[in-house]
């Protein structure tokens, strides 16, 4: 009887190590087929995952300066951005899902956040397995904004609409240069978000191992910048007689009703704005202010000065500008320009020269300002 029950327990134990062998199994098949730490959770019978790579381009700012009759906007160079300007630390990124045909921006797909801008892995988000079902794609790129992005916990957030996210307060003061970009993606005729050239943009796959191969065609989203700069190129003392005075020297400039706030997009409301002062000593730095279109609080450029052997003198004016070379001119600063001021006074009044720039800057691997995500 013991010979018989020993002989019946190994059977047992047989069994047991049996089904414990095919469960680790069946589990490690779940695992390959799709379960990763790095992606979204697992997808169902209807979904597959999805990748995609970014290349982020720093452009389109526009310059200006001021005069009775406002000049451009006509192309600049990439010099007229300084290195602080073109950086980007940090990186928000969302893909929502978008109807090109009704420009309807739809549900929230997923997001990253990168503290140093230099991310090496795609994006991984779900799509439907069925081709019919899938959509346009939209992408909203936030740079530079680690507070905002702290504030609102993006970084860490699973769902948020694109008119909440675009309605966003930056809580960055301006010189911190926060940059904001969209392109959107076409998911074409097959369904498999092809590029121009042969290639797609997303890589589709029932595992996530699977998107590693074949490389994605990198989606480019040029960023744009959310202040504006504002800079004093030349200064001349007209004497009575019209000439120069030779011994002018800027003792200060200062940025009155520089607004501190701004938004994603758009300017912040009028119960939100915040006004601010800024100064500096050098003549050749650059102030800088978030979106003002305020007319009883203009932002105004104020320079202090020397002349004619120790007289002491000071004139301010509010920022004109236009939109483009068809717009009227207003007291405005917007978002993404740059202004370059040339200020003649003669006789105490002021003649302000504004020449309007626009420079949509020209790609180029090799500058630190572009990224590859």
């Amino acid at each position: 009887v013991g010979s018989e029950m020993c002989i019946r327990d190994r059977n047992i134990l047989a069994l047991l190590c049996f089904l414990c062998i095919g469960v680790s199994c069946s589990m490690e098949d779940d695992i390959l087929s799709g379960v990763d730490t790095k992606g979204p959770a697992g997808i169902d019978a209807t979904e597959l995952y999805a990748s995609l790579d970014l290349s982020l381009l720093v452009g389109n700012s526009n310059v200006t300066t001021k005069s009775s009759e406002l000049t451009g906007p006509t192309d600049g160079t990439e010099e007229n951005m300084t290195k602080d300007e073109r950086s980007v630390s940090d990186c928000y990124i969302a893909i929502f899902k978008y109807d090109s045909k009704t420009k309807n921006v739809g549900d929230f797909l997923t997001s990253y956040y990168s503290s140093n801008g230099s991310i090496s892995e795609s994006l991984i988000f779900k799509i439907p397995k069925d081709k019919s079902e899938r959509t346009d794609l939209k992408i909203v790129v936030i740079a530079n904004a680690a507070a905002s992005v702290s504030k609102y916990g993006l970084a860490s957030a699973s769902q948020i609409s694109y008119a909440d996210l675009k309605g966003k307060t930056l809580v960055e003061v301006p010189n911190v240069f926060v940059k904001v970009g969209e392109t959107e993606i076409a998911k074409g005729d097959g369904g498999t978000y092809p590029d121009d050239k042969g290639g797609v943009y997303v890589n589709i796959s029932e595992k996530i191992l699977g998107l590693d191969q074949p490389a994605n065609t990198p989606v480019e989203v040029k960023l744009i910048q959310r202040t504006a700069a504002i800079m004093l190129q030349q200064f001349k003392i007209l004497k009575s007689d019209g000439t120069e005075y030779d011994n002018v020297e800027i003792t200060g400039l200062s940025l009155l009703n520089s607004k501190t706030i701004g938004q994603v997009a758009g300017e912040v409301s009028s119960g939100e704005q915040l006004y601010g002062v800024q100064s500096v000593n050098d003549s050749t730095e650059r102030l800088y202010s978030y979106e003002n279109t305020s007319s009883s609080q203009p932002t105004t450029l104020k320079i202090d000065y020397v002349y004619n052997n120790g007289e002491i003198g000071s004139c301010s004016f509010p920022i004109k500008s236009r939109l483009k070379e068809t717009s009227d001119p207003s007291i405005a600063v917007w978002a993404g320009y740059l202004y370059k001021l040339e200020v003649t006074l003669r006789n105490a009044a002021v003649d302000v020269t504004v020449q309007c720039v626009t420079q949509d800057w020209i790609f180029d691997k090799d500058h630190e300002f572009e990224f590859t995500f």
